[in-house]
Order: structure tokens, then C-alpha cells, then sequence
């Protein structure tokens, strides 16, 4: 029985590599994924009682809140979760490992000025 030439091993050998490696890839990106939602909806801002989830959550049904990258390398994700309907959604940037999300838009920026106690 002959043996398969070398050059088609080699590339059955890269094509199931790459593969690994994709789907290795896509686990990571939904575990930042993950965490992004988590630091967004569990952060309570200095002085703050409640969580921006808690005030989600009291502005009406479920939160429906997704990431999406905008830079796989440095674990940057921007967080959309929406609000009651009809109102525009909140948007967050979050930095994995960064103290705090940063609001995109000023709908999210009330949202955090409202979690702040009053002065």
C-alpha cells in the first residue's frame, strides 16, 4: 500500500490546526464576552447603592444586554442593553481588568448619575 504524498498530509495536518485554533479562539471571545456583561451589569459607582443591573431592572422587564469587540487584542467590548421600549438603549465600553465601564452615550451616563446617591 503506497503511502499519501507528504504535501497532502501537511495539509490535512494545517486545515485541522486552524480549525483548533478557531474554535479555541471563539471560546476565549465568549468568555470576554461574559465578563464584559458581568463588570457592566454588577458595577456600582463610588458612593452608589445599586448596581447598573439593579437600575436596569427597575427600569422595566429583563435587561437584554449584549457585547460585541471592538478590539480583541487590548479586551475592549462595547455592552448594549436595552431599556424600556422606545427608549434608546444604554451603551457601555468596557476595557477587561479597567476599574470601571465607561458610558458611550448620555442615556447610559443617566443611568449612572441616577445610581449616585443625591448631594
Amino acid at each position: 500500500m503506497r503511502q499519501p504524498p507528504r504535501a497532502v498530509v501537511l495539509l490535512v495536518f494545517a486545515v485541522g490546526l486552524s480549525l483548533s485554533l478557531v474554535y479555541l479562539q471563539s471560546l476565549f471571545d465568549r468568555a470576554d464576552e461574559k465578563k464584559a456583561l458581568n463588570a457592566v451589569l454588577t458595577y456600582v459607582p463610588g458612593g452608589g447603592l445599586r448596581s447598573i443591573g439593579d437600575a436596569l431592572l427597575f427600569a422595566g422587564p429583563a435587561p437584554q444586554c449584549a457585547a460585541t469587540f471592538v478590539s480583541r487584542l487590548r479586551g475592549e467590548l462595547d455592552v448594549t442593553c436595552a431599556m424600556k421600549p422606545g427608549a434608546p438603549d444604554a451603551r457601555f465600553r468596557v476595557v477587561l481588568g479597567a476599574p470601571a465601564p465607561v458610558p458611550l452615550e448620555p442615556n447610559a451616563q443617566r443611568l449612572l448619575d441616577g445610581l449616585l446617591p443625591a448631594r
